[in-house]
């Protein structure tokens, strides 16, 4: 999604992507506000945190996944 709808590629910072994100009109509150708390829990779960890590936010990030698939890349 980054890289189609708002120029995001591989080598930008993750931190920026959120803000890129909503300055293309992809990412409008409260979608936003969960992408930005999205941020610990990825990096909990990257270096195997799970003390770290609790199922709110995992079924949250995935709600909003499923919810930006439906709405951008349903025909």
């Amino acid at each position: 999604m980054g890289k189609d709808f708002a120029g995001i590629n591989f080598t930008d910072d993750l931190n920026r992507v959120p803000d890129r994100l909503k300055a293309a009109g992809i990412l409008l509150p409260p979608q936003l506000g969960a992408a930005m708390r999205f941020m610990n829990f990825r990096n909990h779960a990257l270096y195997a945190q799970w003390d770290k890590t609790e199922l709110a936010p995992v079924e949250s990030a995935l709600a909003l996944v499923q919810e930006s698939i439906i709405t951008y890349f349903s025909s």
